[in-house]
Formats: C-alpha cells, sequence, structure tokens
C-alpha cells in the first residue's frame, strides 16, 4: 500500500480490526520511509445485478418487489412477513453465489415459485396465478394436474 504522505511503496500494517458487523476490516498502517500512520478499510464489492424484464427493459434488482409479490400470494395464509423476506434474501444469496448479476425476470419468478411450492402449495398457486397470467379456470386445472402428477 502506498503511503498517502510520501508515497513510499513500503507500508506495514500494525493494527486490523473488523467493524460494520464483520463487513469491512480497518487496517491502521504505518510508513517505513517517513513514519506517518494511516487507515485503509477493505470490503467488499458490491455489483449491482441487472434484471431484464420480458420487454427487454434492463434495471435494478430489488428485492423488495420479491417481498411484495409474495406478501401478496401469503396473504391469510400461515406464511409470514419474515418467511417471505427468508425466501427474498435466499433468492439474493443464490444468484450472488451463482454470479447471475444479469438475471431475467422469468428465471427470478421460478426461483419464487420454487420456493413456494415447497413452503404452501396455496400461495404457490396465487403466485403463479399472477406471475403465468392466468386467463381462465382451465389454467388453474393444468396446475392443479402437475402436482398430481408428481405426487404419483
Amino acid at each position: 500500500m502506498r503511503c498517502p504522505f510520501c508515497k513510499a511503496v513500503d507500508t506495514r500494517v500494525i493494527d486490523s480490526r473488523v467493524i460494520e458487523d464483520g463487513k469491512v476490516i480497518k487496517r491502521r498502517r504505518v510508513c517505513d520511509e517517513c513514519g506517518s500512520r494511516f487507515n485503509t478499510y477493505e470490503r467488499i464489492e458490491n455489483i449491482p445485478i441487472v434484471v431484464t424484464k420480458n420487454n427487454g427493459i434492463k434495471e435494478l434488482f430489488e428485492k423488495e418487489k420479491i417481498i411484495k409479490g409474495i406478501v401478496k400470494a401469503i396473504n391469510k395464509r400461515p406464511l409470514t412477513y419474515d418467511d417471505a423476506q427468508k425466501v427474498a434474501n435466499d433468492i439474493e444469496d443464490y444468484i450472488k453465489a451463482k454470479e447471475l448479476y444479469d438475471i431475467n425476470s422469468k428465471e427470478i419468478g421460478n426461483l419464487v415459485m420454487d420456493a413456494l411450492k415447497k413452503l404452501d402449495q396455496v400461495s404457490y398457486v396465487r403466485f403463479a396465478s399472477v406471475y403465468k397470467k392466468f386467463a381462465d379456470a382451465e389454467d388453474f386445472i393444468e396446475l392443479l394436474k402437475e402436482f398430481n402428477n408428481k405426487k404419483e
């Protein structure tokens, strides 16, 4: 690390500590040339996730949109707002772990549906009816047939 005072290349770390709930490492350094002391901060670089919508428009990923959709689907069901937040957090973590920094909105919808299918089938059907834009009762019947086929 270059000294900000004398521009020397050799500096030493004399103290390190974790701050901001483990998200940042603060390092106290000393310059071997001029003896000046200074701090550096090491943090994870957050690469923004871009969502490509069906109409081709790109926008930044907003976890709150996922939570909002799930909350509508779980209304009056045995799931809570915390469950919706956990699903959204899990989806965001999955996207980051797979390094999908440009993801299609359909993929996100499918991830939500997969999670809801495991948690509550009624909430899954509610979410699917909006997400897949069900036009009539036949669409619901087809979805329910999928459940029956997978159980057998």
